[in-house]
């Protein structure tokens, strides 16, 4: 007896099925991956932006506002999650701190012609507020040195 050629295609069918279907799940499952890397990038450089802009912000006036400063909170406020507990402890301890000791340096000196402490006193409030702003600017090297292993974008084939 002789075997028709439509069981050979049955035959084969269903393992050449059974592939592709096994092929399009892996692509399907490797594209998830990849969007969600992305979406996790995205939302690690908000946190990232937002720690560059303040320093600019800072650079640029002198000292920050209440609205920068507002903006710099809200979008750093989820960096224990998206990054490490390290980087929020860095954010919050070293780069706020400095950031609000301008604030309370510039607020101490305004307006510098009725500064109410000696002329010593005043010096030296303007080097601590120099000092401040200098750390604080020099703090752009460590910020790209903890956010860069989370910044990295590796292509994946």
């Amino acid at each position: 007896m002789e075997v028709h050629w439509t069981q050979y295609i049955s035959a084969f069918l269903t393992p050449i099925i059974a592939v592709t279907a096994l092929y399009i799940a892996f692509m399907q499952w490797k594209l998830a991956s990849n969007k969600l890397k992305l979406e996790l990038f995205d939302k690690r450089y908000i946190v990232y932006k937002a720690c560059m802009k303040i320093i600019s912000d800072l650079m640029t006036n002198g000292n920050t506002d209440q609205r920068q400063q507002a903006e710099f909170l809200k979008n750093t406020s989820d960096a224990r999650w998206l990054l490490s507990e390290d980087i929020d402890i860095y954010i919050s301890e070293v780069l706020w701190k400095n950031i609000v000791d301008v604030e309370t340096l510039c607020s101490e000196l305004e307006p510098l012609q009725s500064f109410p402490g000696s002329q010593e006193d005043k010096i030296r409030k303007i080097k601590a507020r120099a000092d401040k702003k200098i750390f604080i600017v020099s703090q752009r090297k460590k910020i790209n040195e903890l956010f860069s292993p989370f910044l990295s974008i590796k292509h994946q084939s």
